[in-house]
């Protein structure tokens, strides 16, 4: 019988897929890893405990006299002085042993941890087809709601280096894996109420209130209803059993009734405003009631928060607790209101001191200095994002220009429609707009573009950059295309102008010359834009 070292020289030498490491002076002796076929080992013992635990395939030991055997996810332990061996097998082994000295460490407190950590991390497995893996994702699925840990799928990998290699890789993600997503987990639960908020552009939104039930971990009561055809739809009435899951694992939705309650009648949306009680109206082609009252104070100050978020102006300390106060106290309407506030009245805000107070007065006054791209975003006009906005400013140049523009100019612009210039159009035509912008100019925002104007070298044209290029990188050469009045794409069509191709580029390339698109190197494309006077 070999004595601990003696047995690690044998598998030192020997065994490729052993590897063994000694931390030195340390409470623990020794680590070691088994990755590949377990060739087994002669009968030795050793003078400290051994913790085995097993990540994929199967140990076989014979301790004493008896067999024993762990798999995925198990842990053992072997005491010191005990003779043992290990079978060899056929299959291949991923796991690892730690060595610990009994008088010096809580092998005990070590072996839990290490269990504990089986449970929650050790879960790879190798099967010998794509069969045998699909059928234990498909039983992982029907077991994981009895699992102590939250999941949503399973992850097949191939299991050889070499093969992976072979594969490769997409610019985004391995060929050699694939994941498995279960549908997410349903609850059923009994519908209490539904509120009803305004939103900053008048929609009314209701949300589903419920029972509280436990969801992809975490305890859900409350559940957006979307809009008044999804209730009619489903016939909703307070006191349903009603179905509820989340989206994606993260956002609550109702997605069924299974049981109507007795004597209620089915729910109807409010017909006037909760927040103002104004009338509430469908607009053309929309699915929600809107509130179109332009004092609503729910809107006032959704608009208000939305104002000074940090896509719009950005101001910082200006957030919804702050302007709830600002608002119910009377200090603030509308945007304008802003920026004529003092610190005398912040003092009298909730938890607000003479610092707190300048820092925000401070930030007030360093966002009239934001682009003008800011400010539209921030008026919060419907259907205009915050790109839309950058490339609204850009293109007129100033607010009085994009004032006076009509539909069709704006519909002009590349990333445009008909519908978004509409409600350019819409928003500017109000006569409370007129005052809004008013009364910020004369707070001095300011209200031009601040950009360096497009060139027109590459007007109309569409280029795709493909390839490593030698001096710049490819969002340089992108921002290169649009300072040039190009448009930058990232697949190649038969609209695309040029193909700009650095080294190792692949399919964009071949794409383009099988439909014949012309290809720049990266030297003809900076001449294409070169300045004529340099």
């Amino acid at each position: 019988m070999l004595p601990a070292a003696a047995a690690n020289d044998v598998m030192l030498n020997d065994f490729d897929n052993w590897h063994y490491w000694r931390p030195g002076e340390s409470a623990i002796v020794e680590m070691g890893t088994v990755h590949g076929l377990d060739v087994g080992l002669p009968p030795h013992f050793h003078e400290e405990d051994q913790i085995t635990f097993v990540f994929s395939g199967r140990r076989r030991f014979v301790v004493g006299n008896a067999p024993m055997e762990i798999g995925p996810g198990e842990v053992m332990r072997i005491p010191s002085w005990t003779p043992h061996r290990s079978l060899p097998d056929i299959h291949e082994l991923s796991c690892f042993n730690v060595y610990l000295n009994p008088g010096r460490y809580d092998v005990d407190g070590v072996l839990s941890a290490l269990r504990s950590l089986c449970r929650r991390k050790a879960q790879a497995v190798c099967w010998p087809d794509i069969e045998a893996a699909i059928a234990e994702i498909e039983q992982i699925g029907q077991n994981r709601a009895k699992l102590d840990f939250d999941m949503d799928g399973a992850v097949i990998k191939v299991n050889d280096f070499a093969q992976r290699d072979l594969m490769g890789s997409t610019n985004k993600f391995p060929r050699w894996a694939i994941a498995f997503k279960y549908p997410p987990e349903v609850k059923e639960t009994t519908l209490r109420g539904i509120e009803v908020t305004v939103g900053r552009t008048g929609v009314l939104t209701p949300t589903a209130c419920f029972d509280p039930v436990f969801l992809a971990g975490t305890t859900v009561a409350r559940a957006t209803l979307h809009n008044e055809d999804f209730i009619r739809q489903f016939g909703l009435r307070i006191g349903d059993t009603i179905q509820v899951r989340k989206a994606g694992d993260i956002i609550p939705e109702v997605i069924g009734v299974t049981h109507h309650a007795e004597d209620a009648e089915p729910y109807e949306m409010p017909k006037v405003c909760p927040s103002c009680g104004a009338p509430v109206v469908h607009l053309e082609n929309e699915a929600a009631l809107r509130c179109v009252n332009p004092e609503c104070p729910a809107q006032s100050l959704r608009n208000i928060i939305h104002f000074a978020s940090r896509d719009a102006m950005d101001i910082d300390g200006l957030g919804t607790a702050v302007a709830t106060q600002l608002v119910e106290k009377g200090m603030v309407h509308s945007a304008a209101d802003i920026y004529t506030l003092t610190r005398e009245q912040l003092l009298t805000l909730d938890k607000f001191k003479e610092k707190s107070a300048d820092n925000l007065l401070n930030a007030i006054e360093a966002s009239k200095q934001n682009n003008l791209d800011k400010l539209l975003f921030g008026f919060g006009i419907r259907n205009i994002g915050d790109k839309a906005a950058a490339l609204l400013a850009e293109h007129f140049g100033t607010l009085q220009a994009i004032r006076e523009a009509t539909a069709e100019q704006i519909s002009e612009i590349d990333g445009f429609g008909g519908v978004m210039a509409q409600s350019v159009v819409e928003f500017f035509a109000k006569e409370g707009t007129t005052d809004l912008v008013h009364r910020l100019a004369d707070a001095g925002l300011n209200m031009q573009w601040k950009g360096e104007p497009k060139g027109d070298k590459l007007a109309g044209k569409t280029l795709v950059v493909t390839g490593t290029l030698e001096t710049l990188s490819r969002n340089e050469a992108e921002a290169l295309i649009v300072k040039n009045g190009g448009k930058a794409s990232g697949s190649v069509s038969k609209k695309t102008a040029y193909v700009v191709a650095g080294t190792a580029a692949g399919s964009k390339l071949t794409k383009a010359q099988a439909l014949g698109v012309p290809v720049l190197t990266e030297q003809e494309f900076l001449d294409m834009i070169r300045d004529d006077n340099t």
